[in-house]
C-alpha cells in the first residue's frame, strides 16, 4: 500500500497550515493497495517541533482496520479532531501497516507528512503543548 496523498483541511474542507487554538481540523490521507492485503492500518502521529510525538492513534486502536482490501482499491481517511495544542510547529507522521503496531507489514512511513503551525487568536494565553483550560473557583476563608 502506499499514500498517495496527505491534506490538513479546515471543516469546510479547505486547505490549511494554520490553526487557532482548538480549531476543528481534518487530516485526509489518501491510500492506495497495491497488493491484495488482508488486512490494512493507517496510523498518525502528531509531533512537536522537537520531533516528540504530542498524540498518535491508528484505525485499528479506532476498531475501524480495513479487511481483504484488493489491488487497487483507493481510500480517503478522514481524521477529524480538535486542536487542543499550543502555540508553536508541528508536523504530522503517517504509517501504513498491516495490525495494531508498524512492526509487522511496514507498507509505508512518511515523516513531515504534513507541517502546520498553531497561533492563539482568542484565548487566554498559557504555556505549554496543551490546551486544557481549567475553570477556577476562588473562596474567601477567613
Amino acid at each position: 500500500a502506499s499514500i498517495v496523498a496527505v491534506r490538513l483541511l479546515d471543516k469546510l474542507g479547505n486547505l490549511i497550515e494554520i490553526l487557532d487554538v482548538g480549531q476543528s481540523a481534518i487530516l485526509q490521507v489518501e491510500v492506495r493497495a497495491n497488493r491484495d492485503l488482508p488486512e490494512l492500518v493507517l496510523g498518525y502521529a502528531i509531533k512537536d517541533r522537537l520531533g516528540q510525538a504530542i498524540f498518535g492513534t491508528n484505525t485499528h486502536q479506532l476498531n475501524q482496520v480495513l479487511c481483504n482490501v484488493k489491488k487497487g482499491s483507493t481510500f480517503i481517511f478522514d481524521f477529524c479532531f480538535v486542536a487542543n495544542l499550543g502555540e508553536g510547529s508541528y508536523s504530522i507522521s503517517i504509517a501504513l501497516h498491516s495490525d495494531n503496531t508498524h512492526i509487522s507489514n511496514n507498507y509505508e512511513w512518511r515523516e513531515l507528512a504534513a507541517i502546520f503551525s498553531v497561533i492563539n487568536m482568542g484565548h487566554l494565553a498559557f504555556l505549554g503543548s496543551s490546551w486544557i483550560p481549567p475553570t477556577l473557583e476562588i473562596n474567601k476563608i477567613s
